[in-house]
């Protein structure tokens, strides 16, 4: 499919305006075209529970590992932070246990979906995990008084084919702190323990850019910070970290950061 399509714009030689838009025709079509086909699955899916008397009896999920920029900041793929990349979709179906049409706003991460469908199965969640179930917030959650306040989001995998810098950060229902860290180009090699180990797919992967001269030789290190309010710009377009009013909550922020860095036993800042 791909390789005629992208013989004929080597052929055509597009340039500026002409190149931009065929990139993005191409990309929202392949885009709008896996929306369909994954909309049609699911009716199937769904159709058939119907048909089979098994609705009542099954907890449907949808959701995604990720949310897409589709343009926003400039950026297509996912990786960073901000909330179109951050931002996942959720819906659970649970017959005599969620209501339709009903919403919850509190913070949940992908890490929860194990343990759910653990205690649902009535199999005790292993330690180890560090996710919750769902299943207090599934009917009336947003009157859920115990629950989580934050999150925490870390991207390490750094360089490698997408060269988004290393980042941390947390999110809480108004406000987001991010940190960029880290060394840049092939001197951040050693800052990622898997590039360096033999056998991994990290190590595999960094062997093959480097044969096709894929990165820079060198690149600056990076550590600066990033403050929004989601409340008042939801589209992170005002960076607020070090202006003058925000000191308390850039405190705050960085205390809990610093306290998931040190649960998770981060240790690389």
């Amino acid at each position: 499919y791909y390789f005629p399509r992208n013989r004929k714009l080597l052929e055509a030689n597009l340039k500026g305006k002409d190149l931009d838009n065929w990139k993005y025709q191409a990309y929202i079509r392949d885009y709008m075209s896996v929306i369909a086909s994954v909309d049609e699955s699911v009716g199937r899916v769904l159709d058939y529970l119907d048909k089979n008397g098994l609705t009542d009896n099954t907890i449907i999920v949808y959701t995604s590992d990720q949310g897409f920029y589709m343009g926003e900041h400039g950026w297509f793929d996912k990786r960073f932070m901000y909330e179109e990349s951050l931002r996942t979709p959720l819906i659970i179906s649970y017959p005599g246990h969620t209501k339709p049409g009903s919403v919850c706003h509190k913070l949940v991460q992908n890490i929860d979906y194990a343990p759910t469908f653990l205690e649902l199965a009535g199999v005790k969640k292993p330690q180890e995990m560090v996710g919750r179930s769902l299943l207090p917030i599934f009917d009336n959650g947003d009157a859920q008084k115990q629950w989580r306040s934050s999150i925490y989001y870390h991207y390490y995998d750094y360089p490698t084919y997408h060269m988004v810098r290393k980042h941390d950060g947390v999110r809480t229902d108004r406000y987001k702190l991010i940190h960029f860290y880290g060394k840049g180009g092939l001197d951040a090699v050693p800052e990622n323990k898997y590039q360096g180990m033999e056998g991994t797919a990290e190590n595999a992967t960094l062997k093959s850019l480097i044969s096709i001269g894929y990165f820079e030789p060198k690149d600056n290190a990076v550590n600066y910070n990033e403050l929004y309010d989601l409340q008042n710009d939801p589209h992170e377009l005002n960076n607020l970290y070090g202006k003058p009013g925000y000191e308390k909550i850039t405190k705050q922020l960085q205390k809990e950061l610093d306290a998931y860095r040190k649960a998770q036993k981060v240790d690389e800042f």
